[in-house]
Order: structure tokens, then sequence, then C-alpha cells
């Protein structure tokens, strides 16, 4: 655009700026002139009355004073009780209906301050007045001064009529500048600017032609000599991008195979470092399901491993859900599931002791949480030690695509082979450590967990605490229902402690004999107190059954930390023991912490 059109432009804004500022600050005044003229008169009439306010005097005891105020200022007036608007001074002139109730509005307003308003109704015109003034018996009254304005008025609406004409013709010298601009200047250049984004848009045999010597039509001719060099630069450009396109390709595959090599190698080497950690498999594991299951993009990843002298598989651990329910009862209903429909295929596996893919369709009747139209895909890898099956690794998808290369398959075979293992080595280890009856850890473990838990250097912020615990008149018990029933009590109180304590944080031991001991890391002692105190609750209203019948037992419970308490391991362990028999001494059934030596009771 030459400068001339954008000079066109820039007139026709400035006119239409400058009659709008015109129009609305002329106006503006014109309003504020309006009410000074018309509201003159009124205004004296009211500063009068406030005058007469301020002699406290009561305005309604002088009848008179008030008339000759409305017929000196040529206006009327009339007072009204300022809470319920009823007419308590003067009367109203003859007036339309209308007009009278836009008056009586005034007086209805919830306003105390001194307001002014101008009231229009049918052919008359008012100026209006309202004040609100309080008497010293403290009743309040709003005062209504008003008067007719209409010869006033009309001569200032021709004045406004005025300033309308003088804007309106100010509109139309715009609007004429600027349709002289748009026609000359700029529909030019929106034909231009099509034919350009035409070209841009790929449509390069477009005709780009101009007949005008002024500067649109040098741009046209510049349009167009670009548009031949875009061309043949295009022509040249394509064969180096074809070519660019077929090494890029062979690049993306050989990037996707390396990525993929990179992840694998990071998954093995993660269950190779397990191999020579201690005490750490199973953590170790979790790491490979859940790299197993972001790899593959699978809903759950899961472990099973064959039971002791039994043919059918537990889930050894599992990441992920394949069903979509809420809670930890809809997660173990959605584990049950799982195992309804995967133990015959198990079974298949170990039989046939090669992976095993396949979908099926999942109905009601399954007893998951899922509708008729679901669809798991699973992929099962046997566990094999020595040419026998020790259980499986398994990947869940409720995607209907979901799919497995013969790579997947091999490489997830090598992930089984390494998770042998590291379940081979975790036996062993669970052997040497765990407690055959109640499957939780040995004293031996206890021992090693709380000497490694002290020399990691316990703080007050960063404590290491133990609680100890044995069930209340426990060999009487056993000499009154045998000892079956006392390793039925001993079981599920191994289950009790399960539920309650943190998987993978807290050491769960038993002693020895009835004795149950809990060490907690970085656990604060107030913490440990609620701890120990909801165990307490928990086996005391845990419902014990052995053959249909039911059994009530009680615990007494002693706590210390390290190191508030002690600085040794056989000294935190003599605090929790001296303040559990301190807990029996007060009469069982209760916690107790370690506050000062305790001397057992004599028998």
């Amino acid at each position: 655009m030459s400068l001339q059109s954008k000079i066109f432009l820039l007139l026709a804004e400035v006119l239409i700026c400058v009659q709008v500022a015109v129009y609305v600050g002329v106006n503006r005044a014109h309003d504020q002139y309006s009410k000074s003229i018309l509201g003159k008169d009124l205004g004296v009439a009211v500063e009068r009355f406030q005058e007469f306010l301020s002699s406290n005097e009561d305005p309604l005891r002088h009848n008179d004073y008030l008339r000759d105020l409305q017929s000196q200022m040529g206006l009327n007036l009339l007072v009204f009780e300022a809470d319920t608007g009823k007419l308590v001074w003067g009367r109203w002139p003859t007036t339309s209906s209308n007009t009278r109730d836009d008056l009586y509005s005034l007086v209805l307003e919830k306003s105390d301050d001194r307001r002014r308003h101008l009231v229009k109704a049918n052919d008359q015109v008012w100026m209006a007045e309202t004040l609100v003034f309080q008497l010293p018996s403290n009743d309040r009254f709003k005062v209504l001064f008003f008067q007719e304005t209409k010869g006033v008025l009309q001569s200032i609406q021709s004045v406004d009529w005025l300033l309308k004409l003088i804007f309106l013709l100010g509109l139309s010298l715009a609007a004429t500048v600027t349709y002289f601009v748009v026609r000359r200047v700029i529909k030019p250049l929106q034909s231009l600017s099509q034919l350009a984004l035409r070209v841009a848009g790929g449509e390069y045999g477009v005709k780009i032609a101009s007949d005008g010597k002024d500067e649109i039509g040098q741009l046209s001719n510049s349009l167009a000599r670009m548009k031949e060099s875009l061309v043949q630069s295009l022509n040249d450009n394509q064969r180096v991008t074809d070519d660019l396109a077929e090494r890029n390709a062979k690049m993306a595959v050989m990037n996707e195979q390396l990525e993929r090599k990179l992840q694998e190698t990071k998954i093995l080497l993660q269950i190779s470092q397990a191999m020579s950690m201690r005490l750490q498999g199973q953590s170790v594991i979790e790491i490979a399901l859940s790299q197993l299951k972001e790899y593959f993009n699978a809903d759950m990843v899961a472990l099973f491993g064959y039971q002791y002298m039994s043919v059918e598989c537990e889930i050894k651990n599992h990441v992920g859900r394949v069903f979509p329910v809420d809670g930890d009862n809809g997660d173990r209903q959605n584990l049950k599931v799982v195992m309804n429909l995967v133990n015959p295929l198990l079974t298949r596996v170990q039989q046939m002791k090669q992976p095993v893919v396949f979908s099926d369709f999942l109905t009601p009747e399954t007893g998951g949480m899922i509708t008729k139209d679901d669809l798991l895909t699973t992929a099962l890898f046997p566990l094999k030690k020595n040419s026998k099956v020790i259980g499986a690794l398994g990947l869940f998808s409720m995607n209907n695509d979901y799919k497995l290369t013969q790579e997947d398959i091999q490489f997830i075979s090598t992930v089984a082979s390494n998770i042998t293992v590291l379940l081979e080595n975790e036996y062993l280890h669970e052997e040497t450590t765990r407690d055959n009856l109640t499957q939780l850890n040995n004293r031996a473990y206890f021992q090693e967990q709380l000497a490694e838990g002290i020399a990691a250097g316990p703080t007050q912020e960063f404590p290491v605490s133990l609680i100890l615990f044995d069930i209340d008149h426990f060999k009487s018990f056993n000499d009154n229902h045998g000892h079956l029933v006392g390793d039925a009590i001993l079981k599920q109180i191994g289950y009790i402690l399960k539920r309650i304590l943190r998987k993978n944080e807290d050491v769960l031991c038993r002693v020895g004999g009835e004795e149950f001991g809990v060490v907690l890391n970085g656990v604060p002692l107030h913490r440990v107190a609620e701890i120990a105190e909801r165990l307490r609750k928990s086996v005391d209203s845990h419902q014990f059954l052995y053959n249909g019948r039911e059994f009530h037992v009680t615990i007494s419970i002693g706590y210390a930390c390290l190191p508030n308490h002690a600085t040794t391991v056989d000294e935190l362990i003599e605090a929790a023991d001296q303040a559990m028999y301190t807990s029996k001494n007060r009469g069982r059934n209760r916690v107790t912490p370690f506050i000062t030596q305790n001397l057992r009771p004599a028998a």
C-alpha cells in the first residue's frame, strides 16, 4: 500500500474518531448544562430548606413556611415518612397517573443522600430532588421537591438535535472517504492477497498480471517473479527432499531398533543387579514388572508361582489392574477373577513348557466387574528351572489390538529366565528367614534387621522403634483348647500384622512361641503408640475361628525406640520387653511405652 493510500485510511479513521469524541464531549456538557438550568431554582429551594432544618425547627409544625417556600420558588413540595412512604404534608398537583407513579418511586428509593432526578412521563417533564431529614424525636422523613420544566427542556432538546445532525454529517464524510479508499486500494490488494494465498497453497499455475504502474502494479509484478523463482527452487529441492526422506526412514527404523534394545537392556540390567543383592529380590522384581508393563503398554503384569506340593498357582506379585474397579476389596476381587481365568491355562503352560498367547471374551459369569464385550488378551511365559516349570510370568491387556511380535516373545522369555533365578534366591532366603507357621520373619531375621537399622545411625527425627507383644494366657489357652487351635491363632495373628503394617517397610517377626515383634524405621514416637494401639484393638475385636468355633484372645504390648530409650540392640529389646511385662502387670490387654525399668512379675 502506498503512502497516499495509508493517509486516506488514516484520515477516515481520524474523522470518525473526532466525530465520536466531539459528540460524546458536547453531549456530556449538554447534559450537565441541562441539569444546571433545570435544577437551579430547585437547588435554591433545597438549600433554604436545609438552612431551616439547621435552626432545629420542625418544618411539619410550620405549614406557613412550607407554603411560602412553594409559592416563592414556583415548585411543589411534599413530605413523606422515610420508612413507609406515607404522605404527611402537602398535596399532589394535577398530573397524569404515570407521572405521579414515577415521582413517588423516588420517595421509595432506599437512599438517604440528596439526589436529583429528571422524570419524563407522557408529555410532562419534571425536575425532582429528594432529601431525607430526621427530627429530634428520631422520626425520619423524606421531602420531595419538583417542578415542571417542559419549556426549558424543549429548547435544550433542539440543541441536542443539532448535535446529532452534525455527528451524522461527519459520519457521512468519513464513510465517503473510506469508500473511495476501499474501492481504489483495498480491493486490488485483496485480489492480490488471494492470488498470493493460492500460490502459497501450491497453485503454481495461477496467472498474476497487472497493467497498473502504481505501487500495486509493481507489487503484482514482483509476486509473479517470486512465483517463477519458487517453482524452480521447489523442483530442485524436491529431489533433495526425496533423498532425505529415504535416508530418514532408514534412520527411523534404526533408531526404533536401538531404542528398543536400550529399553530391553535396562530391564535386564535391573534384574541382573538383583541377583547380587541380598534381601532385595522382591523390590527389584516389582521394578522389572513395572518396566515390562510400561514397555508393552499392558494393563497388568503378574508373577505366578506354584504352591508347595500343589498344582495350583497363586499370584506372588503384580503391577497394575486389568479391570476398572475402585478400592482394595475391588482389587482383591479383580485378582480373584484373574486367577479363575488363568489357572486352567497355567496348567497348559506347565505341560507345554512354552509361552502361550491368547484372547477370549469375558462374561459376567466369570465373577469380574466387566461387561460381556470386554476382551482380555493374555500372554503367559513359563518360569523353568531344570526343565521344570515353577511358575509363570503373565501380561494382560484389555486392548483388542494388543499384539506381541516374535522378538517380544523372545525378550520376555529372557526376562522370565532371569526372574526365575531371583525367585529361587528369594525362596532360599525365605527358607532361612521365615517362620513356617505364621509365614512371618523369624528371630534371626529380626535380630539382623535391628542391627542394620541401628548401624544406619538413627536420630530423633528418624528413630528405630521396636514393638513387642505376646498373647495373654496363651499357655493356658493351649492346655484348654489344644495346640492345633493355638497354631491357628498364631497364623491369624500373622494375618492381622500383615493387614495393618506397611508392606516392604515394617519388619514383622515371630520372636518365639507366642511372642511377636515389629521393627519400625523412621516412625515418630507418637505414631508408634498409635500403631501399637491399633494392633491391640484389631486383635481384641478379631473373631478367631477354628473348625466352626469362635475364640477371643488379647495381647499385651510394650514399645521403645532408639535413641530415646537405648543405644544398642540388646538394650532396645530389653526396654521393649520391660514395657511389655509392665502391660501384663497392669492387667494385660493394654499398650505401655518404656519409661523406667520395671521388674518382671515373680510368676
